[in-house]
């Protein structure tokens, strides 16, 4: 197969059966990441960022190269947590058919709009440490027969409950 973007020699399958590069791959999830950030307004010029994962280090170094921001250890007036994408949705459906709130996520959520899959990727190809967090095993098992069938249905979802939460004010 060949990458859908550049033709080269694919290595990665996503989703829509479309087949990519890993360099394209690289390229596209820090495009991601840099776009939410961006229409999200998550960092502000002299924004002291303190991370908690070496993933979201990354993207935060590779941010600060256009804004000026700074990583610290502690006392940053803001801070990343890692949560994916999965995470997002873990949550949601875990809330909606256990009839139960879980408490929110407080902290800049970098990765929410890649997957567990795609983060794993990414840091395995950066040599960067990466481990997702534990998710409701039923919930996730829901989710991962449900995107055998219907490949763009994390994404769909995903966006459904942004939307959800904007209505309701809930955090970006």
């Amino acid at each position: 197969m060949e990458c859908y973007l550049c033709r080269k020699k694919a290595e990665i399958k996503q989703q829509k059966n479309r087949s990519i590069c890993n360099g394209c791959f690289l390229e596209l999830i820090e495009k991601r990441i840099r776009k939410n950030t961006r229409v999200n307004k998550l960092f502000s010029k002299g924004d002291k960022i303190k991370v908690n994962d070496e993933l979201s280090r990354y993207f935060v170094e590779s941010i600060s190269n256009d804004i000026p921001i700074k990583v610290v250890e502690k006392n940053g007036n803001k801070k990343t947590v890692k949560w994916t994408l999965d995470d997002e949705i873990n949550k949601f459906l875990k809330d909606l058919m256990m009839n139960n709130k879980e408490e929110d996520i407080n902290g800049i959520k970098l990765l929410k709009v890649i997957t567990d899959q795609e983060a794993n990727k990414f840091s395995e190809l950066k040599g960067i440490k990466f481990k997702a967090n534990n998710k409701d095993a039923v919930v996730m098992k829901i989710v991962d027969d449900l995107s055998e069938k219907h490949p763009d249905m994390r994404f769909n979802l995903f966006k459904n409950v942004e939307l959800l939460n904007r209505l309701t004010n809930k955090d970006k």
